[in-house]
């Protein structure tokens, strides 16, 4: 009989992506994207992905500069001087994480969520819209993006909901 290939072990604190069949190893994606880094795009892999998930992680000093980390999730661990530079964090969520001295210069940081430290993180021209630093505030930005919509026109409503259906006799 044929051996199958099996995913690698689940490991709390280990570096590994979120999802899929098989899990790759995260410090491999990493470790492509310093190459990308280093090589001004000639060599390696740009880290670009949904939902990965960095659960009780040391990533203190990693260059995530450029980085696609849609839906991202610290849990834990640290990024203590880590480098966001230009990254995409659209709907990131930084939970019990420590942030001190971490870099988000020109970083998007739309609808981001910051439940831990941020007071010595760097900000510098990061796109913080709806960015929230509580639980409170981000359904607050939500559902205050929900009623009012801002457009190049001025501020605009959005369609009102129909009403509850009547039912009848069918039109024929």
């Amino acid at each position: 009989m044929p051996k199958r290939n099996k995913p690698p072990p689940k490991r709390q604190g280990s570096l590994y992506e979120y999802g899929g069949t098989y899990k790759r190893p995260l410090f491999r994606l990493l470790f492509e994207h310093q190459r990308w880094l280093n090589s001004e795009g000639r060599f390696g892999e740009r880290l670009d992905g949904m939902e990965f998930w960095f659960k009780d992680c040391d990533l203190d000093g990693v260059d995530f500069t450029e980085a696609g980390l849609l839906y991202a999730t610290f849990e834990g661990g640290s990024v203590r001087g880590a480098r966001f530079v230009g990254a995409e964090l659209y709907w990131a969520k930084f939970e019990a994480c420590d942030v001190a001295r971490a870099d988000f210069s020109k970083a998007d940081l739309t609808w981001a969520i910051f439940l831990t430290n941020h007071e010595e993180a760097r900000f510098d021209n990061a796109k913080c819209d709806h960015m929230a630093f509580s639980l409170e505030a981000q359904e607050r930005n939500y559902q205050l993006d929900r009623t009012l919509r801002l457009s190049g026109f001025g501020l605009i409503r959005p369609p009102a909901k129909p009403g509850p259906k009547k039912y009848g006799p069918s039109p024929r």
